[in-house]
């Protein structure tokens, strides 16, 4: 349940906020007047109004808006309240104070914009507004026309339908307002303009059945001017469908892993967090840096990554590649590289596809559907070509234009300008829609692009831009002044009769620079290349890992010894000594044997002759005496007398061995004693000798490891050994320092880069290999955006968008969009469907705006910084809090508390922490080295916001160091209030403009933490205006009526950290330095800086 909670709490918000109003002494000026009245005085009022203008002005004409049915915001809250049974209180008074910037008090039911003609009836006469006397008592009529403009907030319609808000969309809201438009239209005739507004006043009430629609209005009065047209348009939340689809979503059962991450409670809880500052964790962040965890690939840039950086980029692409999806979330201050860093996860993601396109036939690229006549109807991108589609998104506009076109403009590219064509001029082409030429000309060609490379969409103004600007031809003169350069350097596009080709006829009648087949021959090459250096490194990691396992061993055997020179000590005694009883052993043995030799000779006794063999039939012979018999017979007679003599010989020496065998044998048995023992100890002594000789050599081993480990940690792990500074702008493998004491790119970086390069030849020759699919694609794409239902008649079903859609990504590989023009271009997009959504400036972004791009997507790269701006919410804190009670939803998910950044923060495990003034704040993976800012700008914003966590990396001081355009606070003193803008800081703001910056090659802006300063000081932007924007030199009027007003302003460091790093070089504060030294984050500016 507490998931459904939290999104019916984004429900009610989204529906329940009200458009609010400032008051009226706030908001009028010369040109414009308001009051709120009873409708039944109106006629009275609106002469009032009229008659406080300067007569001479309403010759112009003027427009008349009415917001009917003006309320107190708090009876919202404590409608809500009763239904959610808690006790109603009153803001606090520093959520009163938040109130500075946008009143909540009071909000309207309803606005009427007049279009119609206004007439003045005096004795039945009748006056144009500039013939009238407006001193005389006038009756003003009014014929209305069908054009006026009726804007109904959801806030009052939805409180009666609060119970059944599920059931009903976005699209239910647009259709009962349409019907009350109808129905006020029927007033076609001339009458009395009161009677008028009442009775439109009247229909709204009846129709809309709220209770808070009551008879009080705001009558604004503005003079009529052609040549400036204030924005003053009113929108209802864009995120309600989205909120709605979700809710959907999970009630059918399912899951997604990027929402389901971002809407856990207790997120943090679920994993162990990896702070890559504590010193503990170092070996896992090293691991982070294994050539394995490298992109293959580099945007073309002219600088490299830093540590946390590649860091960051390492991880981000491991995950993609895992394709389990889910958020990664970085955070950066300002200037510390957060587009540097996305621009190389850009060419990763298109470089992975790259690969895959690399192994195809050009015939598997693409395939066709078909209609119900076999025509195709368009070409569905291969599944294995798609999961790389990537969407930058935020709510700041101005963050994703800027984004949008930082990365295609040819500057981007540094010193690759020259070498990178990817449909070089329809980007050009694109990038110039909206300016001019130097003579007011509809400019082509006033912003040079290097590629294609990423699409701002979204918006309607957007994708018809898309359309007419990229895909269609334009006509252009001849007499054009950029006709004789575009026939120069664009020729190719320029057809005889005066047409720029758009890219459908392009591909029709080009042809790329690069086949296919060779193309893909190129890429993988490149590719070769690379993964062969990479290679290198992973050999030198296996390396390293080997001889670290190696010295771990010889260590462990080394332990109880300190030198070589203490084992030659060792070993010098025991050589002796086994030299000795190895000497010793041998003459014990050649005694041994020489006795052996002499108790065996003499124990030896003389063997007896064998008596002759008698000859055959012996008696017979012996009888006759044969001759026979007397050979055997004289031969028996000597072998007895010799037998004798033998035996008598024997009997001798058996006396004479009697005599000595006691005593040889006991010495041949301490013989044996003496010799086992020798031989033990000279076994013992070998074996010390040989340990002490594999220590010795383990010394030697030892300094050789040693030697050749430094070398390669050097090269592996160098940043590591360094201070936390210089590791922070190292640049592992990519950079290298050169003899002339520069930095210069790896060959490694330079393969990733040419691959990258390649990569982006490989899509465009895809483009031309399949140009029949993608025209087709295109044909479909300009009806989908022009007009969908017309592309929904000519079959182009929700399926069928989709696709065509997923197919531009194989073109532009990048696809830019607010998150509330989000659903414009991507509603038909199912969960996951786009591979990866880059969010920028995601501090700003509150939880309801990134729900619907998180679902649509597979992983999320979520990128801000949560002590910059936080986000607006326009929804009063009392109500805020009285739907969060009603709806049962936790305190993390509070709107009024967190945003996208901070909610990604929680969702992941590698970061760091921040110490605030309060508990330390867990940031994702941070961006440490800032690089835009001077002093004293970096060294205040890193004390008051960034626990001095960032490091500053530009080596170059301020370019005004030797002038009197130099950093200071320039204390004003005066109680001349207008508001919160004080005159006399507007009037030294003047003078500065005026005197010392008065050179018009200063890049100036002028930033207040209040709009009253806007209002009255020409030039002032809120700090708002400034979040992801820069100049050279910022002024910064403090304002600030009020202790209350002065707080709220330094209540947290966001405001003041905005305005020090949109500094590049210079910031002069302006205001009442006695007033402001004394509060938190201010105190450290005015220690810093020197009173002007």
């Amino acid at each position: 349940m507490s998931r459904a909670n939290t999104l019916k709490y984004f429900l009610l918000s989204q529906y329940l906020e009200p458009k609010t109003l400032d008051e009226p002494k706030k908001t009028n000026t010369k040109f414009k007047k308001s009051m709120d009245l009873d409708i039944a005085n109106f006629d009275e009022k609106f002469m009032q109004i009229l008659r406080a203008f300067d007569r001479s002005l309403l010759k112009n004409g003027v427009e008349i808006s009415i917001y009917g049915g003006i309320f107190e915001t708090d009876l919202l809250a404590l409608a809500i309240s009763k239904l959610a049974k808690v006790k109603f209180e009153k803001e606090q008074i520093l959520e009163e104070l938040r109130s500075e910037q946008t009143s909540f008090e009071k909000a309207f039911c309803y606005k009427l914009k007049l279009s119609g003609d206004l007439a003045f009836c005096k004795n039945e006469q009748n006056f144009a507004l500039k013939d009238a006397n407006l001193d005389d008592e006038l009756s003003p009529f009014f014929t209305p026309n069908s054009s006026n403009e009726l804007f109904i907030p959801t806030a009052p319609w939805a409180m009666v339908r609060l119970n059944h808000l599920k059931e009903i969309s976005q699209n239910d809201f647009n259709k009962e307002c349409e019907h009350i438009k109808d129905k006020i239209s029927i007033h076609k005739e001339k009458m009395k303009l009161s009677d008028y507004v009442k009775a439109v006043h009247e229909e709204l009430k009846n129709s809309l059945k709220t209770p808070f629609c009551k008879d009080v209005i705001r009558l604004e009065v503005r003079i009529t001017d052609p040549n400036f047209k204030e924005n003053d348009a009113l929108f209802n939340s864009f995120f309600i469908d989205d909120i709605n689809l979700l809710i959907k979503f999970y009630e059918s059962g399912r899951t997604h892993e990027l929402t389901d991450q971002f809407l856990d409670e207790g997120s943090e809880n679920k994993f162990e967090r990896l702070d890559v500052r504590d010193e503990l964790n170092q070996r896992v962040v090293r691991d982070f840096f294994k050539a394995e965890r490298y992109p293959r690939s580099a945007f073309a840039s002219d600088f490299a990554l830093n540590f946390s950086q590649q860091m960051a980029l390492n991880n981000i692409i491991e995950k993609f590649k895992e394709g389990n999806g889910g958020i990664y979330s970085v955070n950066g201050a300002p200037g510390t590289g957060k587009t540097t860093l996305l621009k190389d996860v850009m060419a990763e993601v298109v470089t992975l596809r790259a690969m895959k396109l690399s192994q195809m036939s050009r015939h598997d690229i693409f395939e066709p559907v078909y209609d119900s006549d076999e025509k195709a109807l368009y070409f569905k991108l291969n599944d294995e070509l798609q999961g790389y589609e990537m969407v930058v998104s935020s709510c700041n506009n101005g963050a994703v234009e800027i984004l949008s076109k930082e990365l295609s403009q040819l500057k981007s590219i540094g010193d690759y300008a020259g070498e990178i064509d990817y449909f070089k001029f329809i980007a050009t082409r694109l990038l110039s829609a909206d300016e001019k030429s130097k003579y007011g000309e509809k400019s082509f060609i006033s912003k040079t692009a290097w590629g294609l490379f990423c699409v701002a969409l979204g918006s309607k103004q957007n994708k018809s831009n898309f359309v007419f600007n990229a895909i269609n031809g334009v006509k252009i003169e001849a007499a054009h002044s950029q006709y004789d350069k575009i026939t120069k350097e664009y020729g190719e596009f320029l057809e005889q009769d005066g047409f720029l080709m758009g890219l459908g006829k392009y591909l029709a009648v080009c042809e790329g620079v690069d086949d296919f087949d060779e193309a893909k021959e190129k890429f993988n090459l490149a590719l070769h290349e690379v993964n062969l250096l990479f290679s290198e490194i992973r050999i030198k990691e296996e390396e390293l890992k080997s001889l670290k396992t190696e010295l771990a061993d010889i260590d462990r055997r080394l332990e109880s010894y300190n030198s070589a020179k203490q084992i030659e000590e060792l070993l010098s005694p025991i050589e002796s000594e086994f030299v000795s009883v190895s000497g010793e052993l041998e003459d014990k043995k050649a005694e041994f044997s020489e006795l052996t030799r002499v108790v065996s000779q003499n124990e030896a006794l003389q063997e007896y002759l064998n008596t002759p063999e008698k000859p055959p039939f012996f008696l017979f012979q012996q009888i006759f005496k044969t001759e026979a018999f007397e050979k055997y017979n004289d031969e028996a007679l000597k072998v007895g007398e010799i037998n004798r003599q033998i035996a008598e010989q024997n009997l001798k020496a058996s006396k004479q061995n009697g005599e000595s065998k006691e005593k040889n044998e006991a010495r041949l048995n301490e013989l044996k004693s003496e010799i086992a023992g020798l031989e033990s100890r000279a076994a013992e002594l070998n074996t010390k000798i040989n340990l002490y000789k594999r220590l010795k050599s383990d010394f030697a081993r030892r300094q050789k490891i040693l030697g050749r480990s430094e070398e390669l940690d050097i090269f592996l792990n160098g940043s590591f050994s360094e201070s936390n500074e210089e590791m922070q702008k190292s640049m592992p493998f990519m950079m290298e320092f050169g003899i002339d004491e520069k930095f210069h790119k790896t060959k490694l970086f330079r393969a990733r880069i040419e691959l990258f390069k390649e990569a982006l030849n490989l899509h465009k020759a895809a483009i031309f290999a399949c140009k029949e699919a993608v025209r087709t694609n295109l044909r479909a794409i300009s009806v989908i955006f022009n007009d969908e239902k017309m592309a929904e008649k000519n079959g182009l079903e929700a399926k069928h968008r989709r696709e065509v859609i997923k197919g531009l990504f194989l073109l532009t590989p990048v696809v830019s969009s607010t998150f509330a023009s989000f659903n414009n271009t991507f509603k038909d997009f199912l969960n996951g469907d786009i591979g990866m959504l880059l969010i920028d400036e995601a501090g700003q972004a509150n939880l309801t705006n990134a729900l619907g791009a998180l679902l649509r997507s597979k992983m999320a790269v979520v990128v801000g910084d949560p002590l910059q701006l936080e986000p607006v919410v326009t929804l009063p804190v009392s109500l805020n809090n009285a739907i969060l009670s009603y709806c049962e939803a936790k305190e993390e998910f509070n709107l009024l508390k967190s945003s996208v950044q901070l909610r990604a923060d929680k969702a992941q495990n590698i970061g760091t922490y921040i110490k605030g003034s309060g508990e330390s704040i867990w940031v994702g993976s941070p961006l440490i080295v800032h690089r835009r800012c001077a002093n004293p700008m970096f060294e205040i914003s890193n004390e008051t916001t960034y626990d001095d966590m960032m490091i500053l990396g530009r080596s170059v001081a301020s370019k005004f160091a030797n002038t009197n355009v130099q950093t200071k606070w320039i204390d004003v003193r005066s109680e001349e209030w207008i508001g919160n803008y004080n005159k006399a800081e507007g009037e030294v703001v003047k003078e500065l403009l005026a005197g010392e910056l008065a050179s018009q090659n200063y890049n100036i802006r002028i930033i207040t933490p209040f709009k009253d300063v806007c209002r009255n000081l020409k030039g002032a932007g809120t700090i708002h205006t400034m979040q992801g924007k820069e100049a050279d030199i910022i002024v910064f009027v403090l304002g600030g009526a009020t202790k209350g007003a002065r707080a709220w302003a330094a209540s947290k460091p966001n405001l003041l950290n905005v305005a020090l790093t949109r500094a590049k070089e210079v910031i002069y504060i302006v205001g009442n330095r006695e007033n402001w030294a004394s509060l938190p984050y201010f105190e450290v500016a005015a220690r810093k800086i020197d009173k002007g």
